[in-house]
């Protein structure tokens, strides 16, 4: 009889346990997903007039990025680091080979030098171009495509020379 009521006391605890942590109200320590700080910032950054400076004085783009690192418009899912260094995005609707036009012509354009692996896209679902400019700072843009979802995924590294 013993073990019957231990083993009842047991199962009621363990299904107290399982609907607190299930419930709603457990989840309030919880983080919030990246896509979801990533949009509040961004917002909070598009408010920012273009080219003014910020705490570092230096200028940024519309979207918080450093001027010369073109962010193509009609993006979603933008996330670009405090520094500028690290910057991502989905572009949706246009093929990866149109990406890569969009980069390879904004880059050359901003003083980005055009690096010798730049041959254009075949049947390959990621290209990745890498330039320097004249200051000696490297840039890498790394274009994957998604043909299931129909969007590019687009990832910029930016190092600057010291």
């Amino acid at each position: 009889m013993k073990k019957n009521v231990f083993g009842f006391i047991m199962s009621i605890l363990l299904l107290a346990s399982m609907v607190v942590a299930c419930s709603p109200g457990a989840q309030v320590g919880q983080e919030k997903p990246t896509a979801v700080v990533a949009t509040e910032a961004v917002s909070a950054v598009v408010e920012q007039e273009p080219g003014t400076a910020e705490a570092g004085g230096e200028d940024l783009g519309i979207y918080g990025q450093p001027l010369d690192v073109p962010i193509m418009d009609g993006n979603r899912d933008l996330q670009v680091s405090k520094t500028g260094e690290n910057i991502s995005y989905k572009i949706d609707a246009l093929t990866l080979q149109d990406v890569m036009t969009y980069y390879q012509e904004n880059l050359t354009e901003l003083g980005w030098e055009p690096g010798p692996n730049e041959n254009p896209v075949g049947s390959r679902n990621l290209v990745t171009l890498a330039r320097k400019n004249a200051d000696a700072d490297r840039i890498t843009v790394t274009l994957q495509n998604n043909p299931i979802g129909e969007f590019v995924v687009v990832s910029i590294v930016v190092t600057r020379a010291p």
